[in-house]
C-alpha cells in the first residue's frame, strides 16, 4: 500500500497532466510505450529509483541524470512526465514506479478514446481473464519473472494469436508479463479492467456462472444493475463450471449476494472490496470487504432461521456428487 505522499504525488500529477495526455492524439501510444519501459528500467534497478527520489538530492540533479538517461530519445511530453514525478515527494522510492506505470496506463487510455476502441479493449482485456481461469499452468508461466522473456512473449502470442485484438489490448497483455511486478498475472489484467471501466465512467459487473450468459441475460442484468448503481454498467461474463445454484455478482468494488449461498438474501449488498489476492487454486480471489452495515451502530437485530438451509445443503452435495 502506498504512503499518504505518494498517492498525493500520483493523483496530482496525473491530474495536472490529463488535458496534455488527453490532447496528444497518436503520439501517446509512444508515450505509453516509453513509459511502460521506464517503469521495467525503475523496477530493475533500485539504486535509480532511490537517485530520482531521494529527498535531500536537489531537483536540477534529478533532472540531469534523467537527461542522461533519456534525454533526447523519447516523446518531450514523456520527457515531461518524468521530470514532473523526480520533483515530487514520495514515501518509499519504488511508489515512482507504481507513477510511471499509472501513467502508461493513462496513456494507452487515452489512445483508445481517440482511436474509439475503449470498450473493446476493456472488454477484450475481460476475455483474456476468462480465456486464462482454467488455464493455471499458462497464468503461472506468464507471471514467471524467472522464466526468459521471449518465452513468456511466445507463450502470451500462442494464446492470443488466432484472436483479432486491438493493439492496446495487446501492448497492455504485453506488458503484463514483460514486467510482472510481483503481481499475478490474473491480478494485472483485473486492475487493468478496473482502470478501464472508471475511466469509461461506468461499473464493471463481473457475473460468475456455470454457462455462459446469453444476450439476453446480460442485456437484462446491464438494465437492473445500471438502475441499481445509478450510472453505466458494462457486463463482465466469466465462466466457471465450479460455481453452483446462481451466479457470484460482483459491481465494480462493491460485492452483492446473488441469492444461492444461506447466509444473505438475493441481491443485499454485502460490503465493499478493501483488497484482493488470487487464490491458491488461481481461479478466483480472496476479497478482504468492509460491510456495509456498521456493526457498532446496530439498535436493534432481528434473527432469522432459515428451516431449508440444511436441506438444500444436502441436495447441493447430492447434485456435486452425482
Amino acid at each position: 500500500m502506498r504512503g499518504e505522499a505518494s498517492r498525493v504525488a500520483d493523483r496530482e500529477s496525473r491530474d495536472s497532466f490529463a488535458a496534455k495526455l488527453r490532447a496528444s492524439g497518436d503520439d501517446a501510444w509512444q508515450i505509453g510505450d516509453e513509459l511502460f519501459g521506464i517503469t521495467c528500467t525503475l523496477d530493475h534497478n533500485p539504486r535509480l529509483q532511490r537517485a530520482l527520489t531521494d529527498p535531500g538530492r536537489p531537483v536540477a540533479d534529478k533532472v540531469k541524470l534523467l537527461n542522461e538517461l533519456i534525454g533526447g530519445k523519447v516523446q518531450p511530453m514523456t520527457m515531461e512526465i518524468m521530470t514532473d514525478l523526480v520533483s515530487r515527494s514520495w514515501s518509499r522510492a519504488y511508489d515512482i514506479d507504481n507513477a510511471t506505470e499509472d501513467f502508461a496506463v493513462d496513456a494507452m487510455m487515452y489512445q483508445a478514446d481517440k482511436d474509439g476502441a475503449t470498450l473493446r479493449v476493456s472488454i477484450e482485456l475481460a476475455e483474456l481473464q476468462s480465456a486464462l481461469l482454467n488455464l493455471p499452468v499458462v497464468r503461472a508461466d506468464l507471471s514467471n519473472a524467472d522464466s526468459p522473456i521471449q518465452a513468456r512473449y511466445d507463450l502470451l502470442h500462442a494464446l492470443i494469436g488466432n484472436e483479432d485484438f486491438n493493439k492496446i489490448t495487446v501492448r497492455l497483455a504485453t506488458h503484463s508479463t514483460r514486467n510482472p511486478r510481483n503481481r499475478r498475472y490474473l491480478e494485472t489484467i483485473q486492475w487493468l479492467i478496473n482502470k478501464f471501466s472508471r475511466h469509461m465512467g461506468e461499473s464493471m459487473v463481473t457475473v460468475t456462472t456455470a454457462a455462459p450468459l446469453t444476450d439476453t441475460q446480460a442485456d437484462r442484468l446491464a438494465q437492473i444493475y445500471t438502475k441499481k448503481v445509478g450510472r453505466p454498467v458494462h457486463i463482465h461474463s466469466v465462466v466457471d463450471e465450479t460455481v453452483m445454484g446462481g451466479m457470484r455478482i460482483q459491481v465494480g468494488d462493491e460485492v452483492h449476494a446473488a441469492g444461492f449461498s444461506h447466509y444473505f438474501p438475493r441481491e443485499v449488498v454485502i460490503g465493499k472490496i478493501e483488497s484482493a489476492s488470487l487464490a491458491g487454486n488461481g481461479a478466483s480471489y480472496n476479497c478482504k470487504v468492509r460491510l456495509s452495515a456498521d456493526m457498532g451502530r446496530l439498535y436493534n437485530v432481528i434473527l432469522v432461521r432459515n428451516t431449508n438451509a440444511g436441506e438444500a445443503q444436502e441436495l447441493e452435495a447430492q447434485v456435486k456428487n452425482y
